[in-house]
């Protein structure tokens, strides 16, 4: 179950350069960390983190669940602050929009002090902060006026381009010059500073257009280049590997350590340029003091505050049915739990909270205005916690997410494979149709270690691999030796595993699944093979039959257009035959999320369906 304290653990995880670090400012061991990180990906059905170098990155649906946990943990905290004073005391809500398209970096940092300075000195005030230009980042936002708020108060951040002075109604927090950031990979400071990434391509993100288009005429009158990519600028860490030889235009404000930033060089642009930071307020008083702050702690170069959360998802829940039922032992069997477990509960949630909720006589429990208050309160965060879990399994193919596939290379693009996974992606992208499809091809071996890298999500594979979690699609072939007719090398029909040793052979190294199971059906046979080439490439493999006596060993499928042209011929494999079977395998660290699980559906229907197809083919090749 998704818990606070999980989530605090999270946000803190991701604030670190690594998780070393967020457990040392966390005071936990590591391992205490990785095995609640890990729970959450298994309460999401996702994976949270990339394996970037020696570290993590976040993915999309860490930057969606962090976005949604910094305003659910204020809210958990002030929940107990409330309780904690008079129940008659009036309460306030600050709404925050973040219009900045990025949730990490030092506006974070400056966020997040803020907030926590705004709770020292008042505390009956929520913060509620929301990033209203990332998609997704809204949930959770509806339900919060049951609290009964007194007043509502409202800031405004963004980015504007550069004025002399700020507009009618804005408060300017800070210069926020724009950097130059690329990859450190060891270089000294002479050879790694702003002269070199002077010479590489300039990109910068999808930031506000104003703000671009400022800092696209800046450079254009200084004879520089660059250009806008769309992509979103809190992915930048990632995109810095994706576009090697790049350096990128961000704020500041935008950088700042967390997970999956290291050895990165951040110099100002050179001429120098900024954007100014502001905000908007509605003009309250409660406002215009946060505003203050939130200057003020862009001036301090401190650690950010850590959330420590005192409730938890099941003393919510207990303390709900509590107040609901009236009795602990109604609410005990509609927990499920014994009747003294349940008390207990209650005893240390009052404990923690430092107040009493309930009047506890024979007949059973007495509301008072204090559990009243605080049942508002519960009732939400419960709602929130259910509504988290149940969006966290979808949030990234909501935004827009990708989902990440490996597929075994293919001859060209008339093979059968290729045509059935293509048949079955776009099938996906109809029940998904904001979603993304990333594709990589590599051998069999090459694939395994992208899974594992978490580089590739789902990979499909010749070969069942034990140590990792597979899923067989029903799908089968029989291997056979693909020859040129003009050569004469075989005679019409099968030919016998025994005749590979004296047949000349181009074949895929052993990182290919076809050749570890030709190799192992050979050795079965006390047959040795010894190609007398071993070429990865595939279409490089069949465009050397046109041009030599050789031959290789294929799925007739891969090459049925040449087959059926009388380009090449097809010679099943027997004695004993040899079956290709069919994979998807994924990294035993998380669990499929919903499109994955479907497209494994779609890839099972598609390819079997191509099934009967192949047979009146391959019958032509003998």
């Amino acid at each position: 179950m998704i818990d606070f304290r999980s989530l605090s653990y999270f946000v803190v995880a991701c604030e670190q350069e690594n998780l070393g670090a967020a457990a040392r400012e966390l005071g936990i061991a590591p391992s205490t960390l990785s095995a609640s990180l890990k729970a959450l990906e298994t309460d999401f059905g996702g994976s949270l983190f990339r394996k970037q170098g020696a570290g993590l990155s976040p993915k999309r649906l860490a930057h969606w669940l962090y976005r949604a946990a910094v305003p659910l943990l204020l809210m958990e905290a002030f929940a107990c602050r409330r309780v904690a004073a008079s129940p008659e005391a009036p309460i306030t809500r600050l709404r925050v929009d973040v219009r900045l398209r990025f949730a990490f970096g030092q506006f974070r940092l400056a966020l997040g002090k803020a907030t926590a300075e705004t709770a020292r000195a008042e505390p009956l005030v929520l913060v509620d902060p929301q990033w209203p230009l990332e998609t997704g980042a809204a949930f959770g936002t509806a339900g919060a006026d049951m609290l009964g708020f007194d007043e509502d108060a409202s800031v405004v951040v963004e980015a504007v381009a550069r004025t002399a002075d700020p507009a009618a109604g804005e408060i300017a927090l800070r210069e926020d010059p724009w950097m130059v950031v690329s990859r450190n990979f060891g270089l000294d400071e002479e050879t790694g500073g702003n002269g070199a990434v002077a010479a590489q391509r300039l990109v910068v993100p999808a930031f506000q257009p104003a703000v671009v288009d400022q800092l696209m005429a800046h450079l254009r009158a200084r004879r520089m280049t660059l250009q806008a990519l769309d992509a979103a600028p809190g992915d930048w860490p990632q995109l810095l590997d994706e576009h090697s030889g790049c350096a990128f235009l961000l704020p500041e404000s935008a950088i700042a350590p967390r997970l999956g930033v290291a050895r990165i060089n951040a110099t100002p642009l050179d001429p120098p340029l900024s954007a100014t930071l502001v905000a908007r307020t509605d003009g309250s008083a409660t406002a215009l003091r946060f505003v203050d702050r939130l200057k003020a702690a862009f001036e301090d170069r401190g650690p950010g505050p850590v959330f420590e959360p005192i409730l938890t998802g099941r003393r919510i829940r207990y303390f709900n049915l509590a107040y609901e039922l009236g009795r602990v032992s109604a609410a005990a069997r509609a927990a499920s739990v014994a009747q003294p477990a349940l008390s207990q509960q209650l005893h240390k949630l009052e404990d923690s909270l430092g107040t009493t909720l309930f009047d506890r006589r024979t007949f059973g429990l007495v509301r008072t205005k204090t559990s009243a208050n605080f049942a508002l309160a519960t009732n939400l965060l419960d709602r929130r916690l259910r509504e988290l879990a149940m969006s966290g399994s979808t949030a990234s193919l909501i935004e827009g997410g990708r989902l990440s596939l490996g597929i075994l290379p293919s001859v060209s693009h008339h093979g059968h494979l290729v045509n059935r996974i293509t048949e079955a992606v776009l099938a996906l992208r109809e029940q998904y149709p904001a979603m993304s499809v990333a594709v990589r091809e590599a051998p069999n071996g090459t694939l395994q270690n992208l899974v594992l890298g978490g580089r590739v999500g789902l990979a499909i594979v010749e070969t069942a691999l034990s140590q990792m979690p597979r899923l067989a699609l029903d799908a089968s072939e029989e291997l056979a030796v693909i020859a040129n007719p003009r050569y004469a090398l075989l005679p019409p029909g099968p030919v016998r595993l025994a005749d590979l040793a004296h047949l000349p052979l181009a074949l895929p190294t052993s990182l290919f699944g076809l050749r570890q199971l030709l190799d192992a059906s050979a050795r079965a046979a006390g047959i040795e093979i010894r190609p007398r080439h071993e070429i990865d490439a595939l279409t490089m493999l069949i465009a050397l039959l046109t041009r030599e006596p050789i031959a290789t060993v294929l799925p007739a499928s891969a090459v049925m257009p040449e087959i059926v042209a009388g380009e090449l011929s097809a010679h099943m494999i027997v004695e004993p035959t040899i079956n290709r079977r069919l994979f998807v395998i994924y990294s035993g660290d998380r669990s499929l999320t919903p499109a994955e699980r479907d497209l494994v559906k779609l890839l099972r229907l598609h390819l079997s369906s191509g099934a009967q197809e192949r047979v009146p083919s391959l019958a032509m090749s003998g």
